[in-house]
């Protein structure tokens, strides 16, 4: 049986720590209690550089998937494999890919099902941020070991607390086969993990790294949490059709890229509503969240009335409010 299963990875919490502490993108309690973690030097350096690393509701800086999302998949958790991964990320940039391509072969290939891919086009649109990767590598590097012994330790029993108490109710949910069932898709793998990270409080949350890791906040309200996991589920298991549409939008390239982002945005809250719609159609009418920022009642009104007219496909539903809702 294919499984959602909640899971606690020091790397990927790692990653998360080191934009906490800084106070990119998010700033919370967890801020405050670990930012002496960091070097001073470290911590302005990431400061300055905040708009390259940020990332909410779609949008992502350039750097936010080499130098975060990546790396948060691939879960490096020795400093060993943090200096490896950019030792290897440079010299792709300045030399050669292949060793990196050879090395992160089998997770690449498994990013292949979501977006971006990383091929020569993802390394082409970072080589002009070599001294910056270089600089954030080492700030990965010098600062693991005092994460490991003065963050990790704390932070872990917690988290696999929260782990233990998730995964006793989404073993009983059995979410996959019920979404596959609902929207006449297969999950392409056996297993959907939900990385809990303790650092991210107050900042985005259900970071999805792959299609088959998505990054949790682990102290969210329990029902939120599971309702929202289910959620997930939908979106990535649904996402073929949004590589579709995306690729639709994106092949003009005439098209100015103000005029792209705003298509990409308007698309992204649809699928997002379509998502929870049918989330409604899994756990029940009385959800524990809501996505108000995206007019979702706007959205789950138009699909109700499609729905109930018998128009049940998700590509369907989707086109259809692409084009009806603007």
């Amino acid at each position: 049986m294919k499984r959602v299963v909640a899971v606690v990875d020091k790397g990927t919490n790692y990653v998360f720590h080191i934009l906490a502490v800084s106070g990119v993108n998010f700033y919370s309690d967890y801020t405050e209690k670990y930012s002496k973690t960091l070097k001073d030097e470290h911590l302005d350096f990431l400061k300055q550089h905040r708009k390259l690393l940020s990332f909410q509701n779609g949008q992502v800086s350039e750097l936010v998937d080499p130098i975060i999302f990546f790396p948060a998949y691939l879960n490096l958790d020795s400093q060993e494999e943090i200096k490896e991964y950019f030792n290897l990320l440079l010299n792709a940039l300045i030399k050669d890919e292949t060793p990196f391509i050879k090395k992160y072969h089998d997770y690449i290939k498994k990013r292949t099902l979501w977006i971006p891919e990383i091929n020569s086009v993802w390394f082409e649109k970072i080589k002009d941020k070599v001294f910056l990767i270089e600089k954030l590598g080492e700030i990965y590097v010098e600062n693991f070991q005092t994460y490991e012994t003065e963050v990790w330790l704390k932070e872990k029993e917690k988290l696999e607390e929260v782990a233990k108490t998730i995964n006793q109710k989404l073993e009983k949910l059995n979410l996959i086969e019920r979404w596959e069932k609902l929207v006449g898709i297969d999950f392409k793998v056996p297993e959907y993990q939900i990385v809990l990270v303790s650092a991210i409080k107050n900042g985005p949350n259900a970071n999805s790294l792959g299609y088959d890791r998505n990054v949790f906040y682990s102290g969210n309200d329990f029902e939120w949490t599971i309702d929202f996991i289910s959620h997930e589920v939908g979106t990535h298991i649904m996402f073929d059709s949004s590589k579709t549409f995306m690729k639709e939008m994106f092949l003009d390239t005439n098209t100015p890229m103000d005029d792209k982002a705003q298509k990409f945005q308007r698309f992204y809250k649809t699928y997002e509503c379509l998502a929870q719609f049918y989330n409604t159609k899994i756990l029940g009418e009385g959800l524990s969240y809501n996505l108000l920022n995206f007019e979702s009642d706007k959205y789950l009104s138009f699909y109700h009335k499609l729905y109930e007219s018998g128009t049940r496909s998700y590509d369907k539903l989707l086109k259809a409010a692409i084009e009806a809702l603007k």
